[in-house]
């Protein structure tokens, strides 16, 4: 009898093949390929992903270091107060806070599987609105933005799903809006497996993302990128605008919807 440890280190791997084959297929630019393999892929690496999981990450990681902060702070900026803001898969409040800063009652609602996280956001920013559902919760019929975020979300979703989120993505997006998209990238998850502390689901690089917006309809208009540096951030995130030392670790693209 095979052990459900083995069948899940036989998935994993079969997963990850398919992660490589897909950025073989996209070198080679044999792009319907690529699409063909979110299709035949019926397994994922092990998928840890539920509210609860999600609550008790929240609870127990209060810390921002220095790349997330760079993160919000770079999307914060780029937000227009005047137009409306919609973010998917809030976590824990941290851009909320920032936005707040910047915004004195923007336009705003933030969506979370996360029911005790989204319940102690709703105390702590009563300005703004949040909503307890999943990523599908919101109707593109009654529901459209000018800008809508998916920060550190995508890496979660399962390879079968990632077309389906992306383009209910777009359909809530409203015409010439922007859609701000962040993943990790580079972070070495196949030398962590069977270790996986976030649950990542896939192993993403610029040309995979970009091509998967790029596939139901954004044109990507810019990327930011940064390093994990928890050290000298800046300093080091300067001198690599300059001498390219270091790979980045995570992705800002700013989407339009035309």
């Amino acid at each position: 009898m095979i052990s459900s440890r083995t069948v899940t280190q036989q998935n994993t791997r079969k997963a990850l093949r398919f992660e490589v084959l897909r950025k073989q297929l996209l070198a080679q630019k044999k792009y319907k390929e690529v699409l063909q393999t979110y299709k035949h892929q019926k397994v994922s690496l092990p998928d840890e992903n539920t509210p609860e999981f999600w609550d008790h990450i929240f609870a127990t990681r209060p810390e921002t270091f220095p790349m997330e902060t760079w993160r919000i702070s770079k999307i914060v900026s780029l937000l227009n107060c005047n137009a409306s803001i919609l973010n998917l898969g809030v976590g824990r409040g941290d851009l909320e806070e920032q936005l707040l800063k910047k915004c004195d009652s923007p336009k705003y609602i933030g969506t979370d599987f996360t029911s005790e996280t989204i319940a102690h956001l709703k105390k702590r920013f009563p300005k703004l609105r949040f909503i307890e559902t999943d990523l599908f919760g919101l109707d593109p019929k009654k529901y459209q933005f000018s800008q809508v975020m998916l920060l550190e979300v995508l890496e979660h979703i399962k390879p079968k799903e990632t077309f389906k989120v992306l383009k209910l993505v777009y359909a809530l997006t409203a015409p010439n809006g922007y859609f701000y998209l962040s993943v990790p990238v580079n972070e070495g998850l196949e030398e962590m497996l069977p270790i996986n502390p976030n649950s990542h689901m896939r192993i993403y690089s610029e040309e995979l993302v970009k091509f998967e917006v790029e596939s139901v309809g954004f044109i990507v208009e810019k990327v930011y990128r940064a390093s994990a540096f928890n050290s000298y951030f800046a300093l080091k995130q300067f001198l690599n605008t300059i001498i390219h030392k270091w790979q980045p670790n995570n992705l800002i693209l700013v989407c339009r919807k035309m």
